[in-house]
């Protein structure tokens, strides 16, 4: 629930992502720093587990020979690094295997369905450029489409133009792989606690620097710490939501009473379109 002073009247509102102020927040920053890989991943000289240490900097000087980084892990310590571990590199359609295993992992939690359409994870898949919209073709877009290119975008990287009917042709694209990409990213938002790059943290952050009070909801997250300030997320009540002026859906979960907070709240704000979905 967020309370924030405006001409001198008094606002409650209610950002409901996991309901109310969020969606999938928790985890302290601590914990943010703990993600692997990192620097701190165990290391052992190579002799100490059984490996060739001239066969070792074979493989070095070969990955060396087209630049980049990386690094060798043997029973899950570090046995050889190279290159800058920080730095990010372009390497475009190799991407696509990862997104195909990733998909296929998403399947197998139940997270995705190929023959859902892609926009049931991704409200706003298509767009940019809003020249498609006028299409009309955007909700027939499934996750197969994206998966087997032919969805219908261009083959241009980054969000491109619909050129044909979804699953009409067969189109090598870099636009379709991208939404993809979001939909499996998006999908595991869902019903989990992980926070990295939860749009809620913004949220919180602009809505309190304009004097807000915020509270939020969330059945994945009891608790969470952030820029210093700690929340509990407080229970999904009638009352709860009633006395908010505006209650914002930020992440989709499944065990929120969506019905009762429509019908309940004074007014919506639902970027997930979870509301037109019911």
């Amino acid at each position: 629930m967020t309370t924030y002073r405006q001409r001198h009247e008094t606002f409650r509102i209610i950002l409901a992502g996991a309901v109310l102020i969020a969606g999938s927040l928790a985890v302290a920053a601590e914990e943010r720093k703990k993600v692997w890989p990192s620097p701190e991943w165990p290391s052992a000289r190579p002799a100490e587990v059984g490996l060739d240490v001239s066969e070792l900097k074979e493989a070095e000087r070969y990955a060396l020979s087209a630049g980049g980084s990386g690094m060798i892990v043997w029973h899950g310590k570090v046995v050889l690094r190279w290159g800058d571990q920080n730095k990010r590199y372009d390497i475009k359609s190799a991407t696509k295997s990862f997104g195909a295993t990733m998909l296929g992992v998403a399947i197998k939690d139940g997270k995705i369905e190929l023959d859902a359409p892609a926009r049931r994870f991704h409200p706003t898949l298509g767009v940019p450029p809003t020249s498609n919209e006028t299409t009309g073709w955007l909700d027939e877009i499934t996750v197969l489409h994206l998966a087997t290119q032919t969805a219908g975008f261009e083959k241009p990287g980054g969000y491109e133009k619909m050129i044909f009917v979804p699953g009409t042709k067969w189109a090598n694209s870099d636009g379709g792989p991208n939404w993809l990409a979001e939909c499996v990213t998006l999908a595991y938002k869902r019903d989990v606690d992980d926070i990295r790059e939860s749009p809620a943290l913004d949220i919180i952050t602009l809505l309190e620097g304009q004097g807000a009070d915020v509270r939020y909801h969330d059945p994945n997250v009891p608790g969470l710490n952030h820029e210093g300030k700690g929340y509990r997320s407080v229970a999904l009540t009638p009352d709860e939501v009633q006395h908010a002026d505006c209650v914002m859906i930020v992440t989709d979960h499944t065990d929120v009473d969506y019905d009762m907070v429509s019908r309940t709240a004074k007014s919506v704000v639902d970027t997930r379109n979870v509301l037109g979905r019911a």
